[in-house]
Order: structure tokens, then C-alpha cells, then sequence
């Protein structure tokens, strides 16, 4: 019994990782405790009754309408079709990497099927994943320009980190701070609701949100 509350806390918050993934250690310690419990080995789980303080909230970070413009006429090369792709959906970047030429339907919308990350092909993160966004018929154009003989459009760029050095060379010839990669996805959302374009219902189906 000398394992005590304050010891599993202090161990929890010493984790450098976020809340979320400390609440799943945080659970299969309990487990571990809750079996010594049943066999008798300790009297009661020093696991119970922990909280953890939630992670702090960081701020969105997007681009303008006018600072996504500055981007994409700089870009160049493989980087500029990704953009245009996420600028233009807010599609995640997995599913992005994921696409087949296939995938850009002649009625105008894309069908987003699969993710690829770090070359692990998944079906999505949520259950409204599988589903269409609607593409301007220009993309299509810019997306031909990079087609190869590869089953997918970006080849053999299966990660974000793959995609790093060419958004930093994006970013540093706009003249603009380098957000997260992801960062096109929040911009799209912002903008579009700014806009008045869709509802906040109508914008988590395009992101493949439940609501």
C-alpha cells in the first residue's frame, strides 16, 4: 500500500502529453489497482477520484481571404494542388493525401473514401467521414498538372511531414506566420461561416463532423 493518490497524480501530470491522454493511462492504471483490489493484494484502488486540470484552449488559427490568396500565388510545384484542395474543402490532410483522380466526380463534387496516413489507409477519423464536398471546376485543372502513373494524386507523399518543407517555402515567400498545416482546414470554416455561405449544420457535414 505505499502506492498513495498524490504518487499516480504527480505521475499523470509529469506525462508530457495532453489531458485526454493522460485521462487513458489514467484509466488503465485504475484497472491494474482494481485487480490487486479483487485478489486481496491491496484493501483499496489509490487510483479513484483523480483529476486532471483540462488542457489549455488554443486560440484557431486561420488565414484571411486576402492572406489565403497571397499563399496560393506563391505556391508552387505539388504544394500548389494541395492547397487548393484545402483551401477549397477544409478536407483533412490524410484525406487529402488520399485522393485518386477518381475521386473528382464530373457532377462537380469530390468523393472523399479514404485517409492515408503515414501510408495506412483508413476509411476516416468519424462516421461522417465517408462523404461529398463540392469543388471548383478549376481544381481539377491545377490537380492533372502533378498526375503521374501513382494510384494516388500526391504519389508518394503519405504524411504531413512530407509536406513540410514546402509549406515553410510557401509561408516564407507570402511573408505570412507558418501556422499548423492544418490551419487550412480552420480557415476554410471561418471563412465560409463569415461569409454567410452555409449554416454551422451545413458546414459539419462538409467537414465530416457528426454536428
Amino acid at each position: 500500500d505505499s502506492i498513495t493518490r498524490l504518487d499516480i497524480k504527480k505521475y499523470l501530470i509529469s506525462l508530457n502529453m495532453k489531458t485526454v491522454s493522460k485521462n487513458t493511462y489514467k484509466s488503465c492504471i485504475k484497472e491494474i489497482f482494481e485487480l490487486a483490489v479483487n485478489d486481496d493484494v491491496i484493501k483499496s484502488n489509490p487510483a479513484l477520484s483523480i483529476k486532471l486540470k483540462s488542457d489549455i484552449r488554443e486560440d484557431i488559427q486561420y488565414y484571411t481571404k486576402d492572406e489565403v490568396n497571397k499563399l496560393l500565388s506563391v505556391a508552387t510545384g505539388v504544394i500548389k494542388p494541395y492547397l487548393e484542395i484545402a483551401f477549397n474543402t477544409g478536407m483533412r490532410i490524410g484525406e487529402i493525401l488520399g485522393l485518386q483522380i477518381a475521386d473528382f466526380k464530373d457532377d462537380g463534387y469530390i468523393h472523399i473514401k479514404r485517409t492515408r496516413t503515414k501510408g495506412v489507409i483508413g476509411t476516416g477519423k468519424t462516421a461522417n467521414a465517408v462523404r461529398i464536398v463540392p469543388y471548383p471546376s478549376y481544381l481539377l485543372d491545377e490537380v492533372k498538372k502533378i498526375q503521374s502513373n501513382h494510384i494516388f494524386i500526391f504519389g508518394n507523399k503519405n504524411d504531413a511531414m512530407h509536406l513540410r518543407n514546402e509549406w515553410q517555402q510557401v509561408c516564407k515567400d507570402a511573408n505570412l506566420p507558418r501556422y499548423k498545416l492544418y490551419s487550412t482546414r480552420h480557415t476554410f470554416a471561418t471563412l465560409m461561416l463569415q461569409d454567410n455561405i452555409v449554416s454551422i449544420n451545413e458546414l459539419a457535414g462538409l467537414l465530416g463532423h457528426s454536428s
